[in-house]
């Protein structure tokens, strides 16, 4: 045992070190070298249980992390384009895998189980998909969907194909696995949200939380396998589950993805070198026929499915590759079901051992096609990012131990990634036993971002008044972002310093309270004042408001007037920067006090304000921290004052967010026609 993990995380170390100079994908080097090691090679490395154990929870780890990094608002907008592509990826492959094999001179049996064989397929790509960034991409959204629903109908026919050799009857097995789908689906999505909601509120420790995703995930796994549904399938399903409770960019994310892109996947991609025996090779020409038939079929038919898909949804070229990459493996899953179709004695013993040498091509074909169009795809994006972007530089402020990581956490999640964010911590005091407590909060602080895999600078502050000594930072330092906390334990003022900055800077500040962790929060409802719109900061407000929504996978809702509305409904149309939301029509502020009869439990309040004298400044803003004490008490708030250093034209507005001045008047015209619609329906309800 102490040989094997000595050699396991030998390899697991030198490969990607040897395959970056040669240019070859990791996973082709991970199984090659499994090939050579393993129990048909020179038997360095033993099949034993605890290399079967690692393998299973790699390939179940692999499932998961393609479920939890996925986007939920790309993943619902995508459903149906999703459940499109898994027909296609199914049928086309099955239906020309049952005809390929049938010239071969199988039975129908042998051929329908063969073409379910090539209709389903591993995401044993998604880690190089990961390592370029592309995880959230829309396209990566619905080939994951379209994954899950393969599966399904591979089992399906599985599952029909042994019922009729065994007893003669497929409708029975095949409305038992439906059945038992559904129960899991509807028991998953429902409880382990909730187990992980009521844990995380009541635990502040990482690798608690970290030790109940894994148990989570195994859970899911193991009755997923017991139904007969496949653990991977199980894993996924989890994964999607627990999405929302897992931002991307959090420490608990990174920490999930470390140990599995480090260890469990790797051993995973071992595990599969080690099932093929090299001796197939020279084991007959009808093996090898009969290979090159699966091999063929399996390509063609997951080629076309992507070239249909691409028409069908208007896909580019990059877009049709990295789908036929992601959707052309086969893994240690089509062996299982090689080997059950054998031992029923559906499938010869040449098709089984035709499946291992379908395992190696085609994971090696994938590999090398997925690589190529993920590197490509993330330099494009690197390329159409603006070189005048003006980076964000973001300044948090601490002075509380207790509130250091919840003010990192909102800094981290609404930050734009493609504006490269860059963070730094500060704690003003005003003697030298302050200056050393200061030291060890920013200390943590940091750690705490590093283990987000984020930098964090830090640096103190020597001054009598902490305001003075955050201006001081601000006028030697370039920040456009402030983020500090506060406890509205004024009725009339957000604290001394807060109100002393709000006069004194024009830059982007947020003041954040929280009650609940933010990745148990579900809505986000946004309060927006009048002619928000002519502020110089609107544009970023609402990236940030979207950054947030997104990393957490909450749902949002902006209280404001209807020409604020149709300006943010623009923005949430942004290509690449699309946001689902409600809008809820707030004539004047007065009106605000709705919200609170509108609020949750795992609701989060946002306030979208003003400094004085500005545009869309209200008098009644001076009555928010009285109004946060006496309704909003138990929700996390979130205060946010745009940069206000000017006013910008509406109209010129809508033509950015739209991209095109001609898509201008078709959003007011449909949205005049809504709008004309509502107030109807409005008179007609209350005659």
């Amino acid at each position: 045992m102490l040989l094997n993990l000595t050699v396991i995380l030998l390899v697991i170390l030198l490969v990607p070190l040897i395959c970056k100079p040669l240019r070859l994908p990791s996973i082709v080097g991970y199984i090659v070298v499994g090939i050579l090691l393993g129990p048909y090679g020179i038997g360095l490395v033993s099949d034993s249980s605890t290399m079967q154990m690692f393998g299973s929870a790699g390939m179940i780890y692999l499932m998961f992390l393609s479920g939890i990094e996925i986007d939920l608002g790309d993943f619902r907008r995508s459903f149906l384009k999703s459940m499109l592509f898994g027909i296609l990826t199914f049928l086309i492959p099955c239906i020309i895998g049952v005809f390929s094999t049938r010239m071969l001179g199988f039975g129908w049996l042998t051929c329908v189980l063969l073409g379910s064989m090539y209709g389903s397929h591993t995401l044993m790509t998604y880690p190089v998909v990961s390592r370029y960034g592309l995880q959230r991409n829309s396209v990566v959204s619905i080939v994951v969907g379209g994954t899950m629903l393969s599966v399904m109908l591979s089992l399906l026919c599985l599952g029909a194909v042994s019922s009729v050799e065994e007893t003669g009857n497929s409708l029975l097995a095949s409305l038992r696995i439906v059945v038992y789908l559904i129960l899991f689906l509807a028991v998953v999505m429902w409880l382990f949200p909730k187990i992980a909601a009521w844990f995380i509120k009541r635990n502040n420790d990482s690798a608690a939380e970290f030790l109940l995703v894994i148990l989570l995930v195994a859970v899911a796994a193991l009755v997923a396998d017991r139904l007969g549904l496949q653990a991977i399938l199980g894993a996924f399903v989890a994964g999607v589950a627990l999405n929302r409770r897992i931002p991307n960019l959090s420490p608990l994310m990174n920490r999930i993805s470390f140990v599995g892109n480090t260890f469990f996947i790797p051993v995973f991609l071992i595990g599969v070198g080690m099932l093929i025996d090299p001796a197939v090779f020279v084991s007959g020409w009808f093996t090898l026929a009969v290979a090159a038939v699966m091999l063929s079929s399996k390509l063609a038919g997951k080629w076309l499915a992507a070239f249909l898909a691409q028409r069908l949804m208007r896909l580019s070229s990059d877009e049709r590759r990295l789908t036929f990459g992601l959707s052309s493996a086969s893994a240690a899953g089509t062996l299982a079901v090689a080997t059950i179709g054998y031992n029923i004695g559906v499938l010869p013993l040449e098709v089984l051992n035709a499946s291992i040498l379908l395992i190696l091509f085609s994971c090696m074909v994938a590999s090398f096609v997925t690589e190529g169009v993920a590197m490509r795809m993330a330099l494009l994006e690197q390329l159409h990012k603006s070189d005048d972007t003006l980076q964000e530089r973001v300044l948090v402020t601490l002075a509380n131990p207790q509130t250091d990581t919840s003010l990192v956490d909102i800094a981290l999640l609404t930050a734009s990634q493609d504006r490269n964010p860059a963070f730094a911590a500060l704690a003003v005091c005003n003697n030298a036993e302050a200056e050393q407590q200061a030291s060890v909060l920013l200390k943590h602080a940091a750690q705490y971002a590093a283990s987000a895999e984020r930098r964090m600078d830090t640096f103190t502050e020597v001054a009598a008044n902490t305001a003075n000594g955050i201006l001081r930072v601000l006028q030697t330092r370039q920040f456009n972002r402030i983020v500090m906390g506060t406890s509205f334990a004024d009725d009339t003022s957000y604290g001394e310093v807060a109100s002393h900055l709000l006069g004194s800077v024009s830059c982007q500040m947020m003041l954040y309270r929280q009650i609940q962790p933010l990745n148990t929060v579900e809505r986000l409802r946004v309060a927006v004042p009048k002619y928000a719109q002519q502020e110089t900061g609107f544009v970023d407000v609402v990236d940030r408001i979207r950054n947030l929504a997104t990393q957490i996978s909450a749902r949002v809702t902006f209280y404001c007037n209807d020409s604020t509305a149709q300006l943010l409904r623009a923005l949430c149309q942004r290509p690449g920067k699309r946001l689902s939301a409600g809008f809820v029509e707030m004539e004047d502020w007065e009106d605000s006090l709705m919200i609170a009869k509108e609020m949750e439990p795992n609701d989060m309040l946002i306030l979208w304000l003003a400094r004085p004298a500005t545009v869309s400044y209200n008098p009644l803003f001076e009555s928010v921290p009285y109004v946060l004490r006496k309704f909003y008490s138990e929700h996390n708030t979130l205060i946010l004052y745009p940069e206000q250093s000017g006013t910008v034209n509406a109209d010129s507005l809508i033509q950015d967010a739209c991209g095109t001045t001609e898509r201008v008047p078709v959003i007011r015209r449909l949205y005049n026609r809504w709008l004309t619609w509502r107030r109807r329906k409005q008179r007609y309800i209350k005659s």
